[in-house]
């Protein structure tokens, strides 16, 4: 039998310590022990299941039944969520966001309108124990929502999201949660965050971590940090003793997961980032030594977020050259196991994808179809191969013909024989303005060199398009994305955000990218594919 991993809490020293047992329980508690235990089970046991040899189309077909498979379960395990808005009108929408990026890449969103009395009810299809979102009304709070959950929301438009009531089977677990955030702050919106490098993997912190992080010595942080820890703990062993049985076992492993893996998590962070400031010598990183990398709670933003720090590091750390998202893939199969090692390791393949290393990932995204046996994990990485391999350096680009802001028609084709810079923008994106300022000023010499600045709009809007380029002039030929002959241009190239760009070589074939995504390391790959740089 798999052996599990525990983590018990010792709240004398502060310290979380681990260990490993045949017998898993979840969310034991010795009446005469104060100490307080949550055994979290590792192992799910594994089961065999065929390997298939990796062929490209055969992935698509298996995502297409596992899709098919997943829908018709979807209603086994479907929670509901119902309850009452004070002062809403009658069909205010209510919205539910189910994040299945861990999983499958996407997230889904639920929603019904409120009735004449103001109550609303709806039914939410969630893959495992996690966080989702509840929007009412341009605002959102965060909740925990397990399969077959029953969760009561009672609140007040003049309230929400500052003051909410929980009810139904899942009200204590979000009472709980509610009570844990305040103490341990988390933005989910990814703007409001800091992002610092690991090796090549951007690991994002609330703000306000961060400013602790530049401000505290090492031994005030480590404090700092233990403390937050035996709060957390102990917020969570008060509920239970004062109301026994009321909080499920899923949230109870599910928020013991998360305070064990922040701690982890900005700790890491403090070292790696601010090692150099704080003179933080590698003693300070023993305690990775305590923290296991392999659990299976793979919904927990916090843990997934740790497991990938901790990979980033040890192949910084290794530096034994080649692709690093390759390195880190390698490193991921000697430490996880099972859903831990699916999820994370498709993870790695999508970074190393959007990173830019489509034809460096190629064996390790065969090597998963080859190896994994957890299929609904697949579809995540597989719908953007099947995006990206359209625009992969060396193929061909494809043909668009599309209108001018003047209506004239501008077609890829028109460029053949020279070098075209694909610009894709929008006039609501300070960033792409800004970068399209420094092309102005590059404009003349790349002309000059035969290369040409095409730069299409995704604005849904054209009376948009067209005011933004009277109040922002910018150079080179002018597309709207949705004026394309036949198809949107944005979706023939798998444009989704922006900023993106694309170069596209003399014989209309995809070339490779620039360093980064510098205005003059553009630049420089440009007029390198003209032979003048």
């Amino acid at each position: 039998m798999k052996q599990a991993v525990s983590a018990v809490f010792d709240p004398v020293d502060g310290q979380t310590r681990f260990s490993t047992r045949r017998n898993v329980f979840h969310g034991i508690k010795d009446e005469n022990d104060t100490t307080f235990r949550s055994y979290i089970s590792t192992s799910g046991r594994r089961t065999m299941k065929p390997c298939f040899m990796f062929l490209p189309t055969y992935p698509l077909f298996r995502v297409c039944m596992l899709l098919l498979f997943l829908s018709i379960c979807s209603a086994l395990q479907a929670a509901h969520i119902s309850g009452r808005i004070l002062n809403a009108q009658r069909h205010d929408r209510v919205e539910v966001v189910v994040p299945r990026q861990y999983l499958d890449g996407h997230s889904e969103t639920f929603h019904t309108l409120t009735d004449s009395v103001q109550h609303f009810a709806l039914d939410v299809s969630v893959p495992e124990p996690q966080i989702v979102f509840f929007y009412f009304n341009g605002d959102k709070i965060a909740i925990f929502l397990a399969p077959a959950d029953t969760l009561l929301i009672h609140t007040d438009v003049f309230q929400f999201p500052m003051r909410v009531q929980f009810g139904g089977k899942g009200g204590a677990n979000n009472a709980v949660l509610q009570q844990y955030w305040r103490e341990n702050v988390q933005d989910f919106n990814d703007f409001n965050n800091v992002r610092y490098k690991i090796g090549q993997w951007w690991v994002s912190i609330e703000e306000s971590a961060s400013e602790r992080m530049q401000a505290f010595p090492p031994e005030a942080y480590i404090r700092q940090m233990a403390h937050g820890q035996v709060a957390a703990y102990t917020l969570l062993e008060d509920y239970r003793t004062q109301h026994p049985n009321v909080l499920s076992t899923d949230f109870v492993e599910w928020l013991t997961v998360d305070i064990i893996y922040y701690r982890a998590l900005h700790l890491l962070v403090y070292g790696q980032v601010f090692g150099r400031m704080h003179q933080i010598e590698d003693s300070f990183f023993e305690f990775l030594d305590e923290i296991p990398a392999d659990m299976q709670t793979v919904s927990n933003d916090m843990y997934r977020q740790y497991v990938m720090a901790f990979l980033a590091r040890k192949q910084a750390k290794a530096d034994a050259g080649g692709n690093f998202w390759n390195g880190m893939y390698q490193k991921a199969g000697d430490c996880l196991t099972y859903k831990a090692l699916a999820c994370l390791r498709s993870d790695i393949i999508r970074a190393g994808f959007y990173g830019e290393q489509y034809r460096e990932m190629l064996p390790a995204y065969q090597d998963f179809f080859k190896t994994n046996p957890l299929h609904e994990y697949e579809p995540k990485i597989s719908e953007l191969y099947d995006k990206l391999s359209r625009v992969a350096t060396g193929t061909s680009a494809p043909p668009f013909v599309g209108r001018s802001e003047t209506g004239e028609l501008v077609a890829l084709n028109q460029f053949r024989g020279q070098v075209v810079y694909l610009n894709f923008w929008a006039s609501w994106c300070a960033a792409c303005l800004k970068k399209m300022e420094f092309f102005n000023e590059f404009a003349p010499e790349l002309n000059q060199q035969g290369i040409q600045i095409v730069n299409v709009s995704i604005d849904e809007d054209p009376d948009k398009w067209r005011n933004a380029l009277l109040s922002h002039p910018s150079k080179g030929f002018h597309v709207l994305a949705s004026s394309g002959a036949d198809a949107n241009i944005a979706r023939l190239f798998g444009v989704e955000a922006v900023p993106q760009y694309f170069i596209i070589d003399a014989n209309g074939v995809f070339a490779g990218k620039a360093s980064s995504a510098q205005p003059n390391d553009i630049r420089d790959k440009l007029l390198q594919l003209r032979g003048k740089q």
